[in-house]
């Protein structure tokens, strides 16, 4: 897996927020999807994105906070029942994994457990961040195509 460092704009987000353990985000980005079908975005043309706050080694699963949610266009109006977030701008760590979302966690290990201890870098105090770049409405599990972002200083 291929890391690259890259600056990263300031997001505006409209999410939901999620609490518990990261890999059952599933369910939170279901009710986004819910809220956003009685809205009028354009669910089809949106990305969607999450934001994970915390650190699982060090914060207890049942406290960790993260949110799913849309990025939005400058001026676009945000969606009843969302909440407004930004992620932070600055210098990211990347990768792309591609295929299902089941292979997240080893890419995140890669990315934090093995990349960042042998890199230059430290993890910075921002907010990790998942792009998903299409959707398994729209493409099968094996072409998921999902950037990962790790704040770095």
């Amino acid at each position: 897996m291929d890391v690259a460092i890259v600056e990263q704009p300031a997001l505006r987000v409209a999410a939901l927020a999620h609490r518990g353990a990261y890999h059952a985000i599933g369910r939170t980005f279901r009710n986004l999807e819910a809220a956003l079908a009685a809205s009028t975005v354009d669910v089809a043309a949106s990305t969607l994105i999450a934001l994970y706050y915390d650190n699982p080694r060090t914060t207890a699963e049942a406290d960790l906070h993260s949110a799913a949610g849309i990025i939005l266009a400058d001026g676009a109006p945000v969606p009843s029942g969302l909440e407004t977030c930004h992620t932070t701008a600055g210098r990211y760590a990347t990768l792309t994994c591609v295929g299902s979302y089941s292979e997240l966690p080893a890419a995140w290990q890669h990315l934090v457990g093995t990349w960042l201890p042998s890199s230059r870098y430290r993890a910075a105090e921002a907010p990790s961040l998942e792009i998903y770049r299409n959707s398994p409405m729209v493409a099968p599990a094996e072409q998921l195509i999902t950037e990962l972002y790790l704040a770095i200083a």
